[in-house]
């Protein structure tokens, strides 16, 4: 989830499931929750026939097997199941009609990474409040730390552990300010992690319909990204500098 749109949550989302797909073991698929304005389908350049709302609008009839003829699977092994092509009236989406999705995808795939944006609807709180893990996307701008701050509050009113959370800085720029110490203590969360300011990689990853760590795999930003894949798991974590990997 993000603190405001434009953070990058799309861009990390996928990035993440990809690293999580990457492992044999895992059948991982990536969900785009925002009904109307979601933008995993153009993130990929998927054409599909099926999308959450089709099978959100036959939630009686919804079983594992109609959820993996909904999915379609990328060459990298991460399935995905996009939002609509066109906007809808997302009034329609309930915690009621979320849950039993949600249900059936845990069923079908070993992780379930949701892109939720940043709205906070009912539907995306129900999301919010049963995950594993929660990533927060946040940037260095003023406003949007603001608005993570307030969504820290939120989600461990939600009953969220702070184990369970998880602060990205996108496009971290050590030079700016604030920096890490200050972003900590602001936020008051330990274990914050940063993404590198990688516009070459991202934006190239964005013209081929690929997530960052399959267009561009040494950059590092895709570094990052297996590192937060790490963190989030409880694995070793790596992460390179100047050329060297340091635990």
């Amino acid at each position: 989830t993000g603190s405001r749109g434009g953070v990058g949550v799309t861009t990390v989302a996928l990035g993440l499931a990809h690293v999580i797909a990457q492992e044999k073991r895992n059948a991982a698929v990536v969900v785009d929750l925002d009904q109307a304005g979601g933008d995993l389908i153009s993130a990929i350049n998927l054409k599909t026939g099926y999308t959450t709302h089709d099978l959100l609008a036959n939630l009686s009839r919804l079983d594992v097997n109609k959820v993996r003829g909904a999915v379609v699977r990328k060459e990298s092994g991460l399935w995905v199941l996009p939002q609509p092509e066109e906007d809808i009236d997302t009034t329609t989406v309930t915690e009621q009609d979320i849950a039993p999705l949600m249900g059936v995808l845990r069923r079908t795939f070993t992780h379930v990474i949701v892109d939720s944006g940043s709205a906070m609807a009912d539907a995306g709180r129900a999301v919010l409040a049963e995950a594993s893990h929660v990533v927060l996307v946040t940037d260095q701008e003023i406003v949007s730390l603001r608005t993570a701050v307030r969504r820290l509050k939120l989600l461990t009113d939600m009953g969220l552990e702070k184990d369970q959370l998880h602060v990205v800085i996108n496009r971290y720029n050590p030079r700016r300010k604030p920096d890490r110490d200050e972003l900590t203590a602001q936020l008051k969360i330990p274990g914050l992690w940063t993404l590198a300011n990688d516009y070459d990689a991202v934006n190239g990853a964005l013209n081929e319909g690929l997530s960052v760590v399959e267009h561009a795999p040494r950059s590092a930003v895709s570094d990052d990204l297996r590192g937060l894949k790490a963190k989030i798991f409880g694995e070793k974590v790596e992460k390179k500098t100047r050329g060297w990997w340091l635990s």
